[in-house]
Parts: C-alpha cells; sequence; structure tokens
C-alpha cells in the first residue's frame, strides 16, 4: 500500500462503559494506547453518501465513509476512529483486505451535529 493517499491522521478510541447509581449506562470513548501513548494510525477518508431524515421534530443528517488504514491487530466495530480536526467516525463494519494483514477497509458513519 502506497503512503500517499493516508493522509488523514486517526486515533483510535474504544468505549468506556460505566454503570451509574440509577442502573443506567453512561458511554464514553477513551484514546486506546500503545507503548504509553495514544494509538494513531494514518488512513484514507472516502465519502460515500450521506442522508438526511427527520427524528422526534429534528432533522438529523449522518454520512456514510469508507476508511483504508494499514493493518491494526485488535481493532473491533465498537470502536470509533477521530480526526485531528474533530470528525468522529463510528466503525460499522471492517475487512481485512485479502486477508493478508496488510490493509484494513473500514466502513463507518461520521457522527455529525444535529442542525438548529
Amino acid at each position: 500500500m502506497r503512503a500517499g493517499p493516508l493522509r488523514h491522521r486517526l486515533t483510535v478510541q474504544e468505549p468506556d462503559v460505566q454503570i451509574l447509581a440509577d442502573g443506567s449506562q453512561d458511554v464514553t470513548f477513551r484514546d486506546v494506547l500503545y507503548k504509553g501513548s495514544p494509538l494513531t494510525v494514518y488512513g484514507r477518508v472516502e465519502p460515500l453518501r450521506a442522508d438526511e431524515f427527520i427524528v422526534a421534530e429534528q432533522d438529523v443528517s449522518r454520512s456514510f465513509v469508507r476508511l483504508t488504514i494499514r493493518y491494526v491487530p485488535g481493532l473491533l466495530p465498537t470502536m470509533q476512529l477521530v480526526m485531528e480536526n474533530g470528525r468522529i467516525f463510528e466503525i460499522t463494519g471492517l475487512m481485512n483486505l485479502d486477508a493478508r494483514n496488510r490493509q484494513i477497509q473500514i466502513l463507518a458513519t461520521e457522527k455529525l451535529p444535529p442542525y438548529n
């Protein structure tokens, strides 16, 4: 895989679930650590499509993207990727291309703020 298209720096985050006193769950994300520092990878981000719809009388939009990164062992669909400009991508699917542990193609949904 050529390094040129991998121009976006992404930080891998994993969910951190806290059980509150009332029994509900509070889910936050924290950086995955590798050798004491946050795990960052470089990848290619390609937009696939965008949708807009109404939920509870609010306009909601979502954007689907495909990310390509070098192989990272232990990456899970419950994780998310954060670009250095603050864009957040929730992983919906992972594919180990050619099953050779060289590159991973990720299908993700971008977290977008609601319209006001």
